[in-house]
């Protein structure tokens, strides 16, 4: 695998995990506050960030 490609794929990869921890601070904010609503929305939204983020780990193998 061209090495440029693989460099994308960490880049990517690191920035969705990046992202999955931004929303579960979020999710954990919102949860102390008492939105629970809210929160769950972040927390699935920081569940998907994880699933795209171990995509992309993935395909370096």
């Amino acid at each position: 695998m061209d090495k440029r490609l693989k460099n994308e794929y960490r880049r990517n990869a690191a920035d969705e995990a990046v992202a999955a921890t931004a929303l579960s601070d979020k999710a954990n904010a919102l949860e102390a506050a008492g939105r629970f609503r809210e929160a769950g929305s972040y927390f699935q939204a920081a569940a998907r960030a994880e699933g795209r983020a171990a995509a992309w780990r993935n395909l370096l193998r």
